[in-house]
């Protein structure tokens, strides 16, 4: 590479971080409007970020066109869309959302079996309240236990409530394919009282 070259592009690569800190900074602002309870002037702003393809923005924009928050009435096909351009580039709350709904049967169908592997591929990506859902949907098939212990006990270790109740229930009746173990049951009683997430 020449040193003209080289120039070219060390200049491109601080003209693209320079645009992402720039879009960031834009999207915190709106955030702040958003956090103020100035709905109307944070969808202004996060919407050309959204059609710029930032998943954050996205994601909000979709959530905001959802609740109907930004024009009195929800618009789920293009609330949907923008969850759907966030959840491809990995957003995390966009997944969860579209997998919830999918559960629920409020979209795609109601297609578990999309919910069950998003849910699943979340879980693994260590985002507690998946977990937890895993846990919730595979409870009904005594052949999913061991998974369901997994997600039980990972979600319960990072502090979720409901999975710390329903371990210390697992524990001491002998549910689930734990055995009974009033110990084990004891100690996660204990753990409960300075845990984090419900």
């Amino acid at each position: 590479m020449t040193r003209l070259g080289g120039y070219v592009l060390v200049g491109l690569i601080v003209l693209v971080l320079q645009g992402c800190s720039e879009q960031q900074a834009q999207y915190n602002a709106a955030l702040r409007f958003y956090y103020d309870g100035e709905v109307q002037e944070a969808y202004r702003r996060m919407l050309p970020l959204a059609q710029a393809g930032m998943p954050d923005a996205q994601f909000h924009v979709g959530l905001e066109v959802l609740k109907a928050s930004v024009s009195g009435r929800a618009d789920a096909q293009q609330g949907y869309l923008w969850m759907r351009l966030a959840a491809e580039k990995g957003h995390l709350g966009a997944r969860y959302l579209l997998a919830d709904q999918a559960a629920k049967g409020v979209r795609m169908a109601g297609n578990p079996a999309y919910a069950l592997e998003e849910f699943g591929r979340l879980a693994e990506e260590g985002l507690v309240p998946a977990q937890w859902r895993m846990v919730v949907m595979l409870e009904a098939d005594p052949g999913r236990w061991p998974e369901l212990r997994r997600w039980l006990q990972a979600a319960a270790e990072q502090g979720h409530k409901a999975a710390q109740t329903r371990l210390i229930q697992a524990y001491a009746a002998g549910e689930l394919g734990f055995p009974v173990d009033a110990a084990r049951a004891t100690y996660w009683r204990d753990r409960q009282k300075g845990g984090a997430f419900r």
